[in-house]
């Protein structure tokens, strides 16, 4: 039978580039890169089986592109199996020819003449050899808190780890207690979807949101609600405290961004950008605020005066969330499919994250901003090595689209809700 190699490649490509799958095979052999491709199977093997196993087994598929590879179901059923176990595929383009669907969206390396894979490339397989992506063992998932009757759309840690709230489309909120899974308080009060909910810095107090026009903020413990904001035609699709002092920045559909301090009146207009707004968050300095929406642009303001900071371009399509690290990062979801980490204020391309196979809904840095986790459209949850570029982690649990991710204060685990009803708990190790 054919041997096993721990820890490897996969090689995928047509009969017709043989001798170039060769000669690659012992180039990266060379590099100290393990590589399994079909010239090692034996007699008596089973083909099909073998294949899948390999793949499943391998930290990533690289695949040789060429017109006979477009043309082989082999190679397309070999490409679309790993991208089915999360499994990173990265193209090598030998001739020109065009592409599956699953590739077009992959920056492709050129060999074009026969020449080698760059230094780069080879640096890339070995960081994955040495971080392969983990699919979620059984023990990953710690708990499902089930209760809410629609979509759940935000999730959120207290600062104290010692709660959880959840914010769902059956017009209210809840307080969980992520030890137990018990349910210890329901926030009723809107009249339309709630669609985000935030913690205070105190701890004391939650916000939410909502189509109903207002704002809200509530007592944490008794579920009492303390300040509303004055109904506005315009509906609210995020928030967030941005301050020590209660100040908290929303956005509408309609372009707007205000910031409200709960007590004092309505929300106060700093900034009005394209309509189609979805996503805000604050700085962990209170010092900055960034949005994104249907644009594809993620904007970045001063919080108190909404001056215009930055414009961060790049997805291609709506950019459904984005969300600050400690140090000036911003890490963004979008519709394309693709997460992109940015530094906020030096001038220099983005970290692109691929791997969903839908629009990515939602993302949220480890306390300790070296990690990015994300859930998809694709119903998976992945954890993102932010500063090597890539997966670490694919978790599968709930029935529908992942809308919200939240790491704990801790950084021990990760809350994720869904549009299945349901918030799930993991461990993020």
């Amino acid at each position: 039978m054919c041997r096993i190699v721990p820890g490897h490649v996969f090689l995928s490509y047509s009969r017709a580039d043989s001798r170039f799958a060769r000669e690659l095979a012992q180039f990266l052999a060379d590099k100290g890169v393990p590589v399994w491709y079909d010239y090692e199977l034996e007699a008596g093997d089973d083909f099909a089986s073998l294949i899948q196993t390999r793949i499943e087994s391998s930290v990533a598929l690289i695949v040789i592109l060429s017109p006979s590879a477009t043309a082989s179901p082999w190679v397309d059923r070999e490409v679309s199996y790993a991208t089915g176990k999360s499994v990173p595929v990265l193209p090598l383009v030998l001739a020109d020819c065009e592409p599956s669907i699953l590739l077009t969206r992959l920056h492709w390396e050129d060999v074009r003449t026969g020449r080698m894979p760059s230094d780069h490339f080879v640096a890339r397989v070995r960081t994955l050899l040495a971080h392969p992506a983990r699919q979620n063992a059984p023990e990953a998932e710690l708990d499902v808190l089930e209760g809410h009757s629609d979509k759940v759309v935000s999730v959120a840690w207290s600062p104290d780890e010692s709660r959880v709230a959840s914010a769902s489309h059956d017009g209210t909120a809840r307080v969980w207690d992520p030890r137990t899974g018990q349910l210890l308080t329901v926030l009723r009060g809107h009249d339309g979807w709630v669609v985000d909910v935030a913690w205070s810095q105190n701890e004391r107090q939650l916000a939410t949101a909502s189509f109903d026009g207002t704002l809200r903020t509530w007592d944490a413990i008794s579920g009492r609600m303390l300040h509303s904001s004055p109904r506005t035609r315009d509906t609210y699709t995020s928030i967030a405290w941005v301050s020590a002092d209660g100040r908290i920045a929303a956005v509408s559909p309609s372009g707007t961004v205000r910031l409200w301090r709960p007590g004092s009146g309505p929300p106060r207009t700093i900034a009005t950008t394209t309509p189609g707004l979805r996503c805000v968050a604050g700085s962990s300095d209170g010092h900055y605020i960034a949005t994104s929406g249907d644009d594809g642009v993620v904007r970045l303001w001063d919080s108190p005066t909404g001056a215009a900071r930055r414009a961060l371009r790049g997805h291609r399509g709506p950019v459904l969330c984005a969300t600050w690290s400690s140090e000036h990062r911003i890490a963004s979801a979008g519709i394309d499919r693709t997460v992109r980490v940015w530094d906020a204020f030096v001038d220099a391309d983005p970290q692109v994250l691929t791997g969903h196979d839908r629009a990515v809904l939602s993302v949220a840095w480890s306390p300790a901003g070296t990690l990015v986790a994300t859930g998809g459209a694709d119903r998976s949850l992945r954890v993102w090595d932010a500063v090597a570029g890539i997966l670490t982690r694919t978790s599968w649990g709930h029935d529908g689209a992942i809308a919200a991710v939240a790491w704990s204060p801790s950084g021990q685990q990760i809350a994720t809700a869904s549009t299945d009803r349901t918030v799930r708990l993991w461990a993020s190790g």
